[in-house]
């Protein structure tokens, strides 16, 4: 995936219709972006994967995290991205 970066004065950061759909996010919310290295994390799905920590003994709970890992390591790009 590629995305080009343009800088400005404001405190937002513009995503496109599609990854805003995909990250369940509205025109509007607020996210708090977390810079690691070269990486930019969004501060909520950093606070849900941490329940996996708090919700181990749930196997439900761990067999869905399971589930999204596997989907992640399966996902591919769009031909059109």
């Amino acid at each position: 995936m590629t995305l080009i970066v343009k800088s400005m004065d404001d405190n937002v950061i513009s995503l496109p219709n599609w990854l805003m759909v995909q990250l369940n996010l509205a025109e509007g919310d607020s996210i708090t972006p977390v810079v690691e290295g070269t990486a930019l994390h969004l501060k909520p799905l950093q606070r849900f994967l941490a329940l996996r920590g708090l919700l181990r003994d749930d196997k439900s709970f761990e067999q869905s995290i399971n589930e999204l890992e596997e989907s992640w390591q399966q996902w591919t790009l769009p031909e059109f991205v």
